[in-house]
């Protein structure tokens, strides 16, 4: 099984910038289960908070 490497995130108020090598290993499920956490550690309950998820390009480092 292959498994996706999540590299750094970035945050801008209640969005949140992920940097993947694959997007497509990325599954929706562990988006659902990222948003969650960072719900109840941060108390953003009720809050919408927002994902984007983006493959790492070999320049950026």
């Amino acid at each position: 099984m292959i498994y996706g490497n999540l590299y750094f995130c970035c945050n801008i108020f209640i969005f949140y910038i992920l940097f993947v090598n694959k997007n497509g290993l990325f599954h929706f499920s562990y988006e659902r289960y990222l948003v969650n956490c960072i719900r109840n550690n941060f108390g953003l309950e009720g809050t919408p908070v927002r994902i984007m998820v983006r493959e790492k390009n070999d320049d950026e480092k």
